[in-house]
């Protein structure tokens, strides 16, 4: 147990350094790609919630000790974005299929996107200096790119993994 934390541990290090070093390099449209929040969506459809959990938690506290925010921020907006995705995952989308895990996708970005906003505006209001972050278009093309990066890890992985489906969910018109 101590040895698959301690993994685990070391590959939420390694993709959060990765997301802040490598892809928040890269020229725009790239570096929006939010590698960690897709992964995490990936590890809570294939592996379960328990360890999806474990990789939030991790995934929070290292943005935490990097950002500019206070401290904790990053840790509540994730654990509460993974509360209500996996409140979707258990109720509505448990195929594993595509258009399950975009949709999973979208609820997890627009939920982190929400509570940033929200907190950015309360700040503001407080007095302290916003990001001044809105929705506007920089924001669909951010979702319109990202959910291509889930597609093309669902198709990567599902030439490896055969809990993945396809995109249509396969049925037999015989027995209805």
């Amino acid at each position: 147990m101590r040895r698959q934390f301690f993994f685990h541990a070391v590959i939420c290090f390694m993709i959060c350094v990765c997301q802040i070093s490598l892809i928040s390099g890269l020229p725009y449209p790239f570096s929006s790609i939010s590698l960690v929040s897709i992964l995490i969506i990936f590890v809570l459809i294939l592996r379960g919630v328990n360890l999806a959990l474990l990789w939030v938690f991790f995934v929070g506290f290292i943005f935490d000790i990097i950002s500019f925010y206070f401290f904790g921020m990053y840790l509540i907006i994730y654990v509460f974005a993974f509360i209500v995705t996996n409140f979707f995952y258990t109720g509505y989308f448990t195929d594993k299929s595509l258009y399950s895990i975009l949709i999973l996708q979208i609820i997890f970005f627009t939920i982190v996107d929400f509570e940033i906003l929200v907190i950015d505006y309360f700040f503001k209001l407080l007095g302290y200096p916003s990001y001044e972050l809105f929705f506007t278009q920089k924001y669909v093309q951010e979702y319109i790119l990202n959910l291509i990066v889930v597609v093309c890890i669902f198709y990567t992985l599902s030439l490896f993994l055969r809990d993945l489906k396809p995109i249509f969910l396969v049925t037999n018109l015989k027995k209805l």
